[in-house]
């Protein structure tokens, strides 16, 4: 239907004259659906109607009849918020079977990478699971039909467009809403659909153009809490945080509603920004993007308040034309942990908000640094090996602590294992303490810049075979750039040799041999560095053979088990004829 402001439809009324004059009633409008903002507009609203159909207390509405001069009233007062008439009709559109979704062919990369798949083949589709999309609103296109739309924000009676209108002028969020619920759409050779297509989604449109009102938030929050809704996407965010939103967000998560929000776009490949409110609050699921090869999107924020990562580059979204368009954003990542917690909200209905967390990182593949941490969160999740019936984890009323840095709380608690905390390595310790450092130090080998040699990369490179696959892979690359030449009890250099790396911990010595002498006044102490589980090892005693053909390493104190690296700084080192030395040298042992 095309929505029109008030003043053009009461001005486009007329009277109707004949040959005998007699007079005529004014028109009257039947199923006007009027919006209050206090107890004088809903008075104000009994006094100008013509009859009373429904009052709706919870959402401050009154459906009734008006003639053309009530609504006039009614539109320039100011305790009224929206006045609506021919309200839309929603009718059914079809819905997708599981036969019909299994049989769908050549899905998008994104919708391939959450194993969506595995879910529909059990019947899950998110069919009774209340979904809200607080976001600009969904356009009126085929295969949204099913789409329940509503708007709280009001109407500018100086502009000649209705801002109250439930439809998205912008196109923001008919992509984020199609990622859960639109209906299979062919784009080219690919079929575009909903992870969750037949989720009850409500867009909440609360943006006046790019921007949105708190007051508009609020209400579509409260509108959510009053009528259980199950799941909230918020794909929209600020810098700073707002008490009035953060205290909204606790009643939403006090009525067991599962808040996921997108972390932000402010990233850069020479920046990292730290993750937008209300993804950075305690208790909402926050999202941050990952493209088609699982990295994390350089404008997606980081911070330890990320809780998982979705597809969020070049995603075919749809269109508010109604057609398909690419877009990029952890606004389109975060519809894909919405859409597949609906899943698991259908599959376990009796789920809280902490246990579908909980499922869902039990889901995941854990990308960066081993463990959680501040660029994948706890990993990219597929329901690609969803089991068909589990155990829900133990819930819990308590949150779990913060982690560093982080003032603000960690995200929803899950379940933990204390006796496996208990037993973390020291380098997994470390990592779990340094994750933001560590991040950032990874962060710029991924970009191509460089880091120091024996304060970043050495600490690093102790942490190897404690970090993720992504991580190691970057380790290795940036060591190949380097050309370190490298030693270690299984390997060997044409170029180095030392001794006792297979007994450190009781010979507490290694000779290091040069093939090609060095000049030995070059190699000053603070240029050799020993690093074990991330962190300088103190107390080991340099000694240089006047030959230039070998070094000494000496210890006096007890060497703890773990990896060690022993990092020889090549910087104003030269051999013995002279000649500049480039390469570092490491020399790895481990102590059991």
């Amino acid at each position: 239907m095309n929505w029109k402001k008030w003043g053009l439809t009461v001005g486009a009324t007329a009277w109707l004259t004949v040959a005998a004059p007699h007079f005529v009633e004014a028109a009257e409008h039947d199923d006007v659906f009027v919006i209050y903002n206090n107890d004088a507009g809903k008075q104000a609203i009994k006094d100008n109607a013509t009859t009373i159909v429904k009052e709706f207390e919870s959402f401050k509405t009154i459906e009734g009849t008006f003639s053309d001069e009530a609504l006039h009233n009614l539109k320039n007062n100011q305790n009224i918020q929206v006045v609506e008439k021919d309200v839309a009709t929603y009718e059914p559109s079809t819905r997708h079977t599981s036969s019909e979704l299994n049989s769908l062919t050549n899905l998008s990369w994104s919708t391939m990478m959450t194993g969506i798949q595995r879910p529909w083949t059990q019947g899950l589709t998110g069919t009774g699971i209340k979904v809200g999309v607080i976001d600009t609103g969904v356009a009126d296109v085929r295969g949204m039909e099913h789409v329940t739309r509503l708007t709280f924000v009001k109407d500018n009676s100086k502009t000649s467009i209705d801002e109250s209108s439930v439809y998205d002028t912008e196109g923001h969020g008919t992509g984020v809403a199609g990622v859960i619920t639109t209906n299979a759409l062919k784009d080219g050779a690919n079929t575009l659909i909903g992870l969750a297509p037949n989720a009850d989604v409500y867009s909440l449109k609360v943006f006046e153009g790019d921007s949105a009102a708190m007051t508009t938030i609020l209400s579509a929050i409260e509108w959510s809490i009053e009528n259980n809704v199950d799941i909230l996407n918020m794909s929209l965010g600020s810098e700073e945080p707002d008490a009035i939103l953060e205290r909204a967000i606790k009643a939403a998560k006090a009525a067991d509603i599962t808040v996921v929000a997108a972390t932000g776009n402010e990233s850069t490949f020479s920046t990292l920004a730290p993750v937008d409110y209300p993804a950075a609050y305690s208790g909402v699921i926050g999202v941050g993007a990952v493209d088609q090869q699982k990295d994390r999107a350089s404008f997606s924020n980081v911070g330890s308040t990320v809780d998982f990562v979705a597809p969020g580059e070049d995603i075919h979204l749809r269109s508010k034309n109604g057609g398909v368009k690419v877009d990029s954003g952890t606004s389109f990542a975060a519809p894909h942990i919405t859409a597949m917690l609906a899943l698991l909200k259908e599959k376990y209905p009796t789920a809280t908000p902490m246990q579908l967390q909980a499922l869902l990182k039990k889901y995941s593949e854990d990308l960066g640094v081993a463990g959680r941490d501040p660029l994948y969160g706890d990993g990219l999740p597929s329901l690609a090996v969803l089991a068909a019936h589990e155990t829900l984890p133990k819930d819990s009323d308590k949150e779990t602590p913060a982690l560093p840095g982080d003032s603000d709380g960690s995200s929803l608690p899950i379940d933990s294992d204390d006796k496996e905390i208990e037993t973390q390595s020291d380098a997994q310790k470390f990592i779990s303490n340094n994750q933001y450092q560590l991040t950032t130090w990874l962060s710029a080998i991924q970009e191509g810049r460089k880091i120091g040699l024996r304060t970043k990369f050495t600490p690093l490179y102790s942490l190897y075979n404690d970090l993720a696959a992504p991580e190691k892979k970057l380790v290795r690359a940036y060591n190949k750039k380097l050309k370190t030449v490298v030693t270690s009890a299984s390997t060997t250099s044409t170029k180095i040799k030392a001794t006792n790396l297979k007994n450190m911990a009781g010979a507490k010595t290694t000779q290091i041999r040069f093939t090609t002498p060095i000049k030995a006044s070059t190699l000053s102490a603070n240029r050799v560095v020993v690093y074990r589980a991330g962190q300088v090892v103190s107390g080991f005693k340099l000694t240089k053979a006047a030959s230039g053909n070998a070094i000494r390493l000496t210890t006096t104190k007890t060497l703890a088990k773990g990896d060690y690296v022993i990092m020889i700084d090549p910087t104003t080192l030269k051999t013995k004829t002279g000649k500049a030395i480039t390469t570092p040298f490491a020399i790895k042992f481990t102590v059991k």
